[in-house]
Order: structure tokens, then sequence, then C-alpha cells
């Protein structure tokens, strides 16, 4: 659960009066939370060679240098290196470390030996004509090439880098010397009694002579702080004493430091934060803040997360992280105090889940299934109200100045903080078991998350009213609740879309959430910036900024796409609690990050809803089965500190490469590989690479890569000029500020080099020269060999031209002729198609013919009756162009023989005498001969009676549709036989249709659906033409032909007409 607590407020007091009220409240909140820090261990497991770390520094590289009691250890995030006396080692044990201002690395050991660590990472040692035969405690840098190495109880050793020159000092002066450091242009030497100094030039004049200008009772070590210029002194006997850097050590601030196991002090160190950390051989390492209002002292031991007390070692790394060296329990590293967990224990020693949090007064309040109370150190100290004894509890919730709590049993209760005065709160419910998910309030209420519902609470008479699937909830089951700025309540219900309700009945439901899959969604909370955020179990997280929501998933840096808890802080950062890690997302990053990489508190497993941020502290606390984990928020840190890019190793087809400087290879195809780490010790895993390879004149992209990948190989590199470039980001995305680069270049095949073009080109060109000149002759002698050929084949091509040109005159002529004929057959065609739009009467009639050649094989016409009725017809003769114009002459006269002399009015006796008649024509009075080839056609018929106000209609073979204004375009199938070509049509059809207003008959050749367009070359279709008629069937009749005949174009484009069109529309007004 995530509640939220206002900054108690603090009446004004004088300034002292109120540090120690603020120290007061430290103390307290040490007692009841002492803190174990998330300290990460290093032993001789992971690779150390030894657990007893005497000195730490870091090299130029960013390489952390560990001395031990076995050798040199350097780490770089990943494993560790060991070096030992076969690496060229003075001796294998190391008691001291110094950096130089060159980055050069002093290694003084127990027996007087000393070694050194170039930059570059080699090591070498210091030959002495005679050993020093003594610990080396101490090594400094006095001026350039100047060293002084400090032994222990025997007095100083000269150093000249430059001439080798050693001067072993054995004046009393500087017998019993514990420490030493440099002062502007003094040395100070730091005894049990006191603080002496000499001039370092009478130092290296030889002259001898000390001052004591500090007296001490035990004087261990000193160091110089150069944030405040400061000069620190650990005394065994007082604690911290604080000076100006003057001569006089003018006195600034005295710390006592009480030590349980009266340890003595081994190391002082200072941050840039102006933190002190000072090293006792058997109680841990304290930390001092001077310049702080509360002058905080914090004391870390075993009981703080060291594996051991005796600490011999303390070093502050370039990224801040504090490396603690210990005595035979190895290398520890904290690199974050924000995270610190507690494991509590019930009374049998066993680890205690922890259900719920909550604060009160600086105090933590929990909920367990062994009973309710207070944290004190690694316990609990439970409630004696008997009233609550052996119950288990699940949730807790501070609701003003009462407790409200609810059990396992789905029991809910209100006390005092005290867990006194106890009220049980009566939940109804036709449930025989009730659970209890979570708890919410608000000004005027008491939420109680349950399985069978929501649980609206009066907290003056404990009335309820309760919302689930009846009153508008998605399910009954609700697991959280929360109440946003604008007064939604998102409500949390298993299997369930994420919705909110307004004034406990209007339901808001987003049902197209995309990434909402499993629909378990887990609780809610609200950012600075208004945007709701919502975790889930198994779909990620999802923002809402009032518009849209966008989910966040693995790939985004989740670590995990199930969330138990989610919470905001005064920063605006993003907190999200997995099974066992927190993912968090800064307000200025697009995704998130897994963090306290080096952390123990991720092998915690997080309590479901068990999540509480203290928002007067800054805090958030995280229920676990184990115990307590908190992170204070002010004290997160970006790291500002960008890693230090080395190149390890460079390997051409296998074989290292000893220098970076360019490379030029010879022509070859070339396996290149790159060893690289980016040295970042806050979160070595969480170190990304941005690299590329880029080929002169050739298009180029960068590349990312994780911690994991650390080296790049390059198979069959051909010729060119190659940079690699390479970039490394921190865990917090830091990214270099310019590349690492290696250049090189893979020479040119002879053949592209310019010698060989050169001379190449001028062997080419005397080549062709000389080629020219032959083909010139040769072309000579051809020209004229072909100009007498020419000359014989002129005098025939005339004759050939002549001979052509009397051919095209006499086709010319015959053409004219054909032509001629064409056009008459055309008007002889035309004579027999009668214009129809006056002859009809009250008839709107549109027509239209087009032939596929200059005649066709179509026709039309009508006949007036001598009652005044009306016969009107279109035909398709077999054919088109000449011959089919031959037909329709033909059968006009056939068709004049049967309506004119024959009187045949009927279209269904029209068409059968009119086959017979084909026949007859055709074939004679032998109708079996099989010479005689027939011909025919088809035809559809219409017979317009005025009298009876009737239209008949018989069709043979040819299409016809019609439509009114109540009906859409029909079509009438008729008869498929065609006339002429069968001595028995069989039964023809007759349709009969009433006159009406809007009656419309639509005659058409095929040659209208059988033309091919279209994108696929496809037949216009008998369909198209109906949607083309239904489309336009209110329009006026000459407007829907053109309507059809446009869109038939428009389909048949630029291909050839493939027969002749014909087209009647017969409107009735």
């Amino acid at each position: 659960m995530i509640f939220e607590l206002k900054a108690p407020s603090y009446k004004t007091v004088p300034f002292n009066k109120k540090r120690i009220v603020v120290l007061f409240i430290f103390l307290c909140s040490l007692k009841n939370f002492s803190q174990v820090y998330s300290f990460k261990t290093f032993s001789e497991d992971d690779g150390l060679s030894q657990s007893f770390i005497y000195d730490i520094c870091q090299d130029s590289r960013g390489f952390l240098t560990i001395a031990t009691g076995d050798g040199l250890s350097s780490y770089g995030g990943y494993n560790f290196k060991v070096f030992k006396t076969n690496s060229d080692l003075a001796e294998i044990g190391i008691s001291t470390l110094y950096k130089d201002s060159k980055n050069k690395i002093w290694l003084g050991h127990f027996e007087g030996g000393v070694s050194y660590v170039m930059p570059s990472g080699r090591i070498g040692k210091v030959n002495f004509k005679e050993p020093l035969s003594a610990k080396l405690i101490q090594i400094l840098e006095i001026s350039p090439n100047n060293y002084v190495f400090l032994k222990k109880n025997t007095g100083l050793v000269l150093y000249n880098a430059l001439n080798g020159a050693v001067e072993n000092i054995q004046d009393e002066n500087f017998m019993e010397t514990n420490s030493i450091i440099i002062n502007k242009d003094e040395l100070l030497l730091l005894k049990p009694d006191g603080v002496y100094s000499i001039k370092i030039k009478n130092l290296l004049a030889k002259s001898y002579k000390t001052e004591k200008i500090r007296e001490l009772k035990d004087g261990a070590f000193i160091q110089h702080n150069t944030a405040k210029d400061n000069i620190l002194i650990a005394d065994n006997t007082i604690g911290l004493l604080i000076f100006k850097a003057d001569d006089k050590l003018t006195p600034v601030d005295t710390f006592k430091l009480a030590r349980a196991n009266s340890s003595t002090f081994t190391k002082i160190i200072s941050d840039r934060f102006s933190n002190i950390y000072i090293a006792t051989t058997d109680d841990g390492f304290f930390k001092i803040n001077p310049y702080s209002i509360t002058r905080s002292i914090r004391n870390y031991t075993v009981k703080n997360g060291l594996t051991s007390n005796a600490i011999q070692s303390l070093f502050i790394d370039r990224e801040d992280n504090l490396w603690v060296g210990t005595y035979g329990f190895g290398l520890q590293q904290l690199n974050n105090e924000m995270y610190s967990y507690r494991f509590i224990k019930d009374d049998e020693g066993q680890r205690l889940p922890i259900s719920s949090i909550a604060r009160v007064n600086g105090k933590t309040a929990v909920a367990t299934a062994k009973g309710m109370g207070y944290i004190n150190e690694d316990k609990v100290d439970f409630a004696k109200n008997p009233q609550l004894a052996n119950k288990k509890f699940k949730t807790l919730m501070l609701y003003k100045t009462n407790f409200i709590f609810s059990t396992i049993d789905g029991e809910l209760f209100r006390s005092d903080t005290l867990f006194n005065n106890l009220v049980k709160i009566p939940l109804y419910t036709t449930n025989q078991k009730l659970v209890i998910n979570s708890l919410n309030s608000n000004d005027k209420n008491i939420f109680a998350c349950t399985s069978a519902g929501l649980y609206v609470i009066d907290p003056d008479n404990f009335t309820t009213e309760v919302l689930n699937t009846e009153t508008g909830l998605m399910h009954n089951n609700v697991k959280f609740i929360f109440i946003d700025s604008k007064k939604h309540m998102w409500v949390c219900s298993q299997g369930s879309l994420i919705y909110y309700v307004d004034n406990l009945k209007d339901v808001k439901m987003f049902d197209n959430v995309q990434g909402l899959k499993n629909f378990n969604v887990q609780t809610v909370c609200e950012d600075k910036n208004k945007n709701i955020w919502i975790s889930s179990l198994g779909d990620g997280v999802f923002k809402f900024n009032g518009r849209k929501f966008d989910n966040f998933t693995v790939a985004d840096g989740l670590k995990s796409a199930y969330s138990y808890g989610i919470v905001a802080d005064y920063k605006n950062g993003l907190w999200v609690a997995h099974a066992n890690a927190i993912s968090y997302k800064n307000n200025n990053k697009k995704n998130f990050n897994r963090i306290g990489g080096n952390s123990d508190l991720l092998q915690n497993n997080f309590i479901e809803n068990s999540m509480f941020y203290d928002k007067s502290e800054n805090e958030i606390f995280f229920g676990t089965t184990d115990g307590i984990v908190r992170i204070n928020t002010s004290k997160q840190r970006f790291n500002e500190v960008e890693p230090i890019l080395n190149i390890l190793n460079i390997s051409i087809n296998g074989d290292r490469v000893e220098s970076l400087k360019d490379t030029v290879l010879t022509y070859n195809a070339y396996d290149f590989a790159f060893d690289f780490i980016g040295v970042s010790l806050s979160e070595p895993v969480n170190v990304k690479y941005r690299y590329k390879l880029k080929l002169e004149g050739d298009e180029d992209n960068w590349e990312i890569i994780n911690s994991d990948a650390r080296r790049l190989t390059f198979p069959k590199l051909k010729n060119g000029d190659y940079t690699f470039m390479i970039y490394a980001a921190n865990n917090d995305g830091l990214w270099n500020s310019n590349p690492v680069e290696y250049k090189f270049r893979i020479d040119k095949p002879f053949w592209q080099k310019w010698w060989f073009i050169i001379t190449s080109v001028c062997g080419f060109s005397l080549f062709v020269f000389i080629g020219i000149k032959w083909r010139t002759k040769k072309l000579i002698d051809n020209q004229k060999e072909l100009e007498h050929k020419i000359h014989l084949q002129t005098i025939e091509i005339r004759s050939e031209k002549e001979h052509i040109s009397k051919i095209a005159e006499e086709l010319k002529v015959v053409h004219e002729d054909l032509r001629d004929s064409i056009n008459y057959a055309k008007n002889i065609q035309s004579s027999i198609i009668p214009q129809l739009d006056q002859m009809l009467g009250p008839v709107s009639v549109f027509e239209h013919f087009q032939p596929k050649d200059v005649v066709g094989g179509d026709f039309y016409g009508y006949y007036l009756l001598p009652d005044n009725n009306k016969v009107v017809f279109l035909a398709d003769c077999t054919g088109h162009g000449v011959p089919g114009g031959f037909l329709t002459v033909i059968a006009k006269a056939l068709l004049d023989k049967i309506i004119i002399e024959m009187k045949i009015y009927q279209p269904k006796e029209i068409i059968y005498k009119l086959n017979s008649e084909f026949r007859l024509f055709f074939g004679g009075n032998n109708s079996s001969d099989e010479n005689v080839r027939y011909e025919g056609l088809v035809i559809s018929l219409c017979h317009i009676n005025y009298k009876t106000k009737l239209v008949e209609i018989c069709v043979a073979g040819n299409p016809f549709y019609y439509s009114t204004n109540e009906l859409d375009v029909v079509s009438f199938k008729g008869s498929r036989s065609s006339v002429g070509y069968e001595e028995n049509m069989g039964e023809l059809n007759l349709l009969t249709l009433p006159i009406e207003t809007g009656l419309r008959l639509y005659m058409f050749s095929d040659g209208l659906q059988d033309q091919f367009g279209g994108n696929d070359a496809k037949r216009f279709s008998s369909k198209k033409v109906a949607g083309a008629l239904n489309k336009s069937k209110l329009l006026s009749v000459k407007e829907q032909g053109y309507l059809v005949l446009s869109e038939w174009n428009e389909w048949k484009r630029a291909a050839e007409q493939v027969d002749d069109v014909s087209l009647i529309i017969m409107n009735f007004d």
C-alpha cells in the first residue's frame, strides 16, 4: 500500500536547541531502524588475490588497484587481474599505495621493497643497492622526482626517481612517525605525541631539524582535506581533530568517536561532499559530516552490512563510490547510501515477512502474521493488547490520529497509535470469507478494497456502502484504489479494464488501451505533472496523460512486466517494485533503469501492495518476505562521471598490435578484433557502448551494445582507410565527450596504385594508336570497294523503284474504289435504320449505333401498324463489317415482308416466321443439304399496344432489360435460340408489361457487354451494364444513355472495339 504523510511542523527554537532536537530525532530513528546498507563484497572466490586488504587506489585508466598480502589485484568492474612476483613485483606482500602527479602508482612492501605501475599498466621495481629492511607504511611525492618512503618506526627514505639516489635517514627526529602529509612547503609528521613540521627544502638539503606544532595524546593518522583546506587528525584517545591548514594548525573542531572495542584508527579520507571517513582496527569505520546542521556521526559495523569490523583501508573513487578494505574479509563497495534494508526476525529467530507499513513520528509500524507493532532494531515490539492475540494481520493505514488495520480473516479494526482503544469495524458480506486486499482514505471516508467489492466506510459511525458489479464496478475483487488530484477514484479490479469512478457512481472505462492483455491492474499513483501511472501483473506500466496511454515494458528498461507497487517521489521520479527487483525512471529520462545493481536488497522478495511513501522524510519503504527495504530518495544522485574507455587489445589476424599508432597494412583481407572496457565502477553491468567502423567514402551508422559485449570482430576487411570509434556510457546514460579512435589503412592492390595505372594507360594508349592507324587504312580500302558496289546497286534500285511506284498507283485506285463502295454500303445501311426519337409518339427515346467498321451487322427500327400500335426491334446479325451489313439488308427485307405484307404483328409469331424465312432464303427448299451455310441473327422485339396499354416483348438470343420508378433494372432472359440456325427454335418466352409512367425498356447488342478493357483486360459484362443503367434510371433517357456510353468508353480506353454496339432506351412518359 502507498500512503503519503505531510511533513511535521516544528516550533521555532534557538539555533543550538534546534540542532539538539534534530540530532535527537536522528538518533531515535537509528534506534528504531538500524540500517543495513547494500555493500557489495569481493573475496578470493571473486578473483581477489587475498582477503587481507592493506591499501586501495585508482589508476589513470579507472582500474581499482588493491594492495594485499598476496600480490596486487586490479579491478575494472568485471573481474580481477592478479599480479605477483612473477609480474616484476619487488615482493608479494604490499603494505601501501601512492599515485603521484604523473599517474604513476608506487607500491611499498612489507620487507622494504618498492615497485611501481606505469599509466600504461607496465609493472617495474626499484633496485636498491642496500635493502631498506623495514615495512613501508607510506609513500609521498614531495617535489618533482623526489619521494619520501616512510618506514615503520625506523625513519624516512629519500628517493630521487631521476638518478636513483637513495638517502636512508635514521635521524631520531623521524622515529616513531605514524603518518606524513605535505602542507604547502612543509612536511608534517604525525607521531603519537603530536604533529611535527620540517621544511621540504631543508629535508632535501639534509637538514633534519623538526618543530613540534601541535600536541596530541595518541596520534594515529593525518590527512589533508583539500575541499575545506583543513588538516584532519585521528587521535586514538580523543577521536577526530580538525585544524586549519596554517602554520600553527589552528583548531577548528573536535569529534569524540566512541569505540565499543577500544580499537585504534588506521585511515582517514574525505569526499567532495565534505564527509570524513575514519577506519578502525575493530570498530568498523566512522562517517562524520562536521559541516552539516546535525554534525552527524555514523558508525558502520557488521550490523550495517560490513563483513568485518577490522578495517585497514578506505578509498573514494572518481565516481564517489566508497571502497572498504577489511583485514581478512575481503573488499567491499558502497555505491549509494540511499538503499538500506533490515532483516526482521520473530521470537524464534526466523525471518518475518512484513505485509504492510506505516510511519508515525519517525517510527515504523508494521503488520505481520505474528502481530502488530513497531520496528526495533531487527525485531518487532509487538502490541500487548490481548484483543489482538492470535490474529494474523495483513494491512495497516494511519488515518488522522488512529490506525486502521485488518486481519487475513477479513476483520477490520481501529485503534490509537499504541494499538489500544481497539474498535472493530463491522463489514457485512454474503461471502463466507472476506479478504481485505488494501486500505485507503480521503477526508470523508475510509475505503476497504476487498474480495466482495469496495467498502466505503463513514469514520464517525462506521456505516458502510458497498460498490460492486451491481453498482457498476467491473469485478467484485477490488485490489487497490487511488484518488487523484481531480478526485477520480482509480479502481484496480481483478481481470478488468483500466477505469475510474466519480462520485462513487459514475464509471469511466478505457476499453482500447494498447498493451493491456492480461487485464490485471495492480496499483496506481500520480506524479507532479498530473500524469497517472498504473502498474500491472504481466503488462508492465502504463502512463495516462489525460489524453492517451503509453505502455512501458521490459523493452523500455523495466526489470519485469510484473509490478507489485508504484510510487512517484518528490523529484517526480518513478519507483516500481517487482518480485525481487526495483525499477526507477528519472523524470528527464525516456526509459526505466534497474536500480541498485550491486545491491543485496534485490535478493529480497517484495510483498504485493506493501509499498509505503513517507513524504516527510522522502523515504520509500517496501515490505519483503525477509523484512523491510528503505530507499532515501533525497540521497539519490546522478552519476556525472564519464566512464574511462580503454582499448585493451587489438588483434589483426590473431596477432596482437603492440602500438595504437596508425597502422598501414599491405593489401589482403584482414580479420580485426578490438577488446575494450569502459571503466565505471558504480554499476559496471549497466555500462553501454556505441561504436562504428567507418570506411572513408561510405555511409556509417552507430551501433549500441551492452556491457556483456566487450569484444568486437570485423572479419575480412578489404582495402581502404578505416576509423574505429567507440564511446561508453555509465549507468545513468552519460556518454564520453569524445570517442576513442583507432585509424588504420589496408593498402590498395598493385593494380589500383598510381604507377600501375599510369603505365597501363600509356600502354593502352599506344595499342589504341596503332590499332587506329591500321583500322584507318583498312577502312579506306573497304570504302573504295564499297563505292564500286554501291554504283552497281544504284542502277538496280532505280529500276525496282519505278516498278514499285507503278504498283502503288494501281493499289491507290483499288483502295479508292473499295472505300467508295464501303461508303455507299454505309449509305444503304443508314437508309434502313430510321431515327426513332420522332417516331414513337409519347415515348422518349435514346438511340445509339456504333459499328466496329464503317458498316456493321447491327440494325434497329420500328413499324407503325394499322391500329396505330407500333413494333420496335433491335437485331444483331452474324458478323460485322460488309458481311454483317449485307445480312442487315436481307433481315430488314424479310421483316418488311412478314409485318407489312403478311400482316403478322405478334412478337412471338414474327420471330418464328423470321426464322423460317431466313432458312428458306439461304437454303431454299432443301434444308437437309449439308453444303448449305445458314446465317442468322439475334433480335429483341417489342409490340406497343396503346389501346390495351400493354407492351409485349419477345427476345431471341439478345439481352433485354426494363425498369420502373419503383423497380430497379431487371433482366428478361427470353430465349437463347438465335434466328436462322435451327429449323425448330423451341418455345419463345413472352413478357407483357403494363404501360405506366416511368416504364423504361432497354435493348442493346452484345457488343456493349462483351467489350474488353479495364486494368485487367476483362469484359465490361452485363452486370456493369445493369449497374450503369440502374444508378442513372432517374435521369432523362439521353442523359442515361450518355452516362452508360461514358462508362463504357472509360472501360474501353485504348482497347480495340470487339463488335458492333447498338443501344436503345425507351421511356414511357
